[in-house]
């Protein structure tokens, strides 16, 4: 077995060189930012102090962020942290990192098998994989924290890859899979169910199979959604009800869609806030989607209703930095235009212009890369993105001093610490974004200018408010962080 393995290695020399390079450039990227203190209590903490919790068989109430206790799941339904949660044993707080990146060439691997069955041109899929493994979406989603949506677009190619072999129960394992990673995924998967029953509509088995899953998530969809999450929240609602130009329901939504289509349409370009500082977020979306593929959904269309949802989410949404290329809200974006390529180029005959095509594209998904990497209308912060650059390795604070501080934090006592710090600490009893305090017995501080969720004059004021407290001793630090602790009262 051991020589088989070997001989497949030496056999895909390439490939295996080519995930080992991505892998080395996404751990340059995700594990510098987390050592750095460039990773966040929202979402890496939360997200990671539910994973610590499911493997204690605990559930989270998201205390981390919340006045009261709440069950996260109520925020967002992602219940695929309850089966990652093992890791937590081996990992530690890298955990999620490491599967985020471990998800990605999972999808890679996907990509690879699909396209060598279709074009049975062992270069042309390795040609397709680097384009996919070098997406923008991909880096940019790598360079903020870890996300579910993540999880569920490296499923994706598998789905594909199962769904036209017609291995009708690993394609349910998979989609049960994306539904569990986030309960927007659902949405996701009726319309790639849809799109999946146009492509195949002249064979019936496959087209109902894929009209079965559409079915399905609707059915699912609409039970997280309007039942199960508003029966976990506090306010009996569903969170993220962020589409106020359409609508503050379901049902407003829809109805408006279909009383004004052509204003929908009009939004997905526009600017729909006062602001104009936000004017050229979603053309600038829309260059780099075009330009990493997005044009030849034109020729695919059945691609394109995948991507209805995707659009939807980004381009209605309240926040502008949602509509942008920044973070994982482009995730979505890479598995299905990189099988819309793999569509088109599998009715080429040329095989020589199937290698031209494939080599012009891969061009376009570096430069697409290389300038999100170099300059973007939407804010993206470079220094976590840049991991050819020196800054990228430099941290805003002397990391000798704030680990001394980690490990001056017991592991059975509770604290408060600010949001950088947070994601560091979900190993403790509990812990708090400050300025929630609650019934902490350390907080943990600093004065650089990333005080979110304070501004950073307040910090500033909270830190000195701290400092001549009776109730909070200083422990002896320097370089702009401060660990209080507790003072016993006898």
């Amino acid at each position: 077995m051991i020589q088989s393995f070997l001989h497949n290695l030496k056999r895909n020399k390439i490939f295996v060189l080519i995930n080992a390079l991505f892998l080395i450039i996404y751990s340059l990227i995700c594990f510098v930012n987390h050592y750095n203190f460039r990773t966040y209590s929202l979402d890496l903490g939360i997200y990671t102090r539910a994973v610590y919790d499911y493997a204690h068989f605990h559930f989270n109430y998201a205390e981390i962020f919340k006045v009261q206790k709440e069950n996260i799941l109520g925020d967002h339904f992602d219940p695929i942290l309850i089966i990652i949660s093992p890791l937590y044993y081996f990992f530690g707080t890298y955990v999620l990192l490491v599967v985020q990146v471990a998800f990605i060439h999972i999808g890679a691997i996907g990509i690879y098998k699909i396209a060598m069955q279709q074009l049975q041109n062992k270069n042309l899929a390795l040609i397709i994989m680097v384009s996919f493994l070098s997406f923008y979406g991909i880096l940019s989603a790598l360079s903020f924290d870890v996300h579910t949506n993540v999880f569920a677009a490296m499923l994706v190619p598998w789905l594909f890859y199962f769904f036209t072999n017609s291995k009708w129960k690993h394609v349910s394992i998979v989609s049960v899979l994306i539904l569990l990673c986030k309960e927007n995924m659902a949405l996701w998967l009726i319309f790639i169910g849809l799109g999946l029953a146009w492509l195949y509509y002249k064979e019936k088995h496959k087209r109902n199979f894929a009209l079965i899953i559409s079915l399905i998530s609707i059915i699912y969809f609409i039970c997280i959604t309007m039942v199960v999450m508003p029966a976990l929240a506090l306010n009996a609602s569903y969170a993220h009800m962020h589409y106020a130009i359409l609508g503050n329901s379901f049902g407003e939504i829809l109805s408006n869609l279909f009383k004004h289509p052509l204003g929908a349409v009009a939004i997905l370009f526009k600017n729909h806030l006062p602001d104009k500082t936000f004017d050229y977020y979603k053309i600038e979306t829309h260059i780099f989607v075009l330009l990493s593929g997005g044009f030849l959904l034109f020729f695919k269309p059945q691609y394109l209703l995948m991507l209805a949802p995707i659009y939807f989410q980004k381009m209605f949404h309240n926040t502008p930095t949602i509509w942008s290329v920044a973070m994982h809200y482009n995730i979505e974006f890479a598995p299905i235009l990189i099988l819309c390529f793999i569509a088109v180029l599998s009715v080429m005959k040329s095989e020589k212009q199937k290698l031209l095509f494939s080599v012009v594209y891969l061009i376009l998904s570096i430069a697409i890369t290389i300038r999100l990497c170099d300059h973007t209308i939407g804010f993206v912060d470079k220094t976590r993105i840049r991991f050819y650059q020196a800054d990228h390795y430099e941290s805003d604070f002397d990391t000798k001093v704030v680990y001394s501080c980690l490990n001056k934090i017991p592991t059975n006592s509770i604290v408060s610490a600010e949001n950088m710090f947070v994601p560091h600490l979900v190993d403790r009893k509990m812990v708090y974004q400050y300025p929630f305090v609650k019934n902490a017995q350390y907080i943990l501080l600093s004065d650089d200018i990333h005080s979110y969720p304070l501004a950073t004059d307040k910090m500033l004021k909270q830190i000195d408010s701290l400092n001549s407290s009776a109730n909070w001793h200083l422990l002896p630090t320097n370089n702009h962080v401060y660990l209080f602790e507790m003072v016993e009262k006898h």
